[in-house]
């Protein structure tokens, strides 16, 4: 019953209450913490996830680059080697063509004589 600005309380179940907030807080506190320490845990992983994104992405700009450089210097190597094969072969049927018109003069020499002696 209130007497002026005062208010009486069961003081037995103030305690109970009380007793069950002490007991509340700490596991609501700790619950806090695993929440935290969780979501920290998160954070890293994507940092750590997104700073090996840029690491894969960088090695892999670095793996074009040194294969687009390999790819230029093979076809600059495979120019001359075509280069070279085209000299070679033009050689090569030069002096066979040489040696044909020498033959084929011969050939031509010997029929003129057989033709000489009918």
């Amino acid at each position: 019953m209130p007497f002026g600005k005062k208010l009486m309380i069961d003081e037995d179940r103030m305690l109970a209450l009380i007793d069950r907030l002490r007991t509340a807080v700490p596991n609501e506190v700790k619950q806090a913490h695993r929440v935290l320490d969780e979501q920290e845990r998160i954070l890293n992983e994507a940092r750590d996830r997104a700073r090996q994104m840029l690491t894969d992405r960088g090695l892999q700009a670095q793996l074009d680059v040194e294969r687009d450089h390999v790819i230029a210097r093979a076809t600059v190597e495979a120019d001359r080697i075509r280069a070279d094969a085209d000299k070679y072969v033009r050689n090569v049927l030069e002096t066979l063509n040489e040696r044909l018109i020498k033959a084929q003069t011969s050939v031509q020499k010997g029929l003129e004589t057989l033709d000489a002696h009918e």
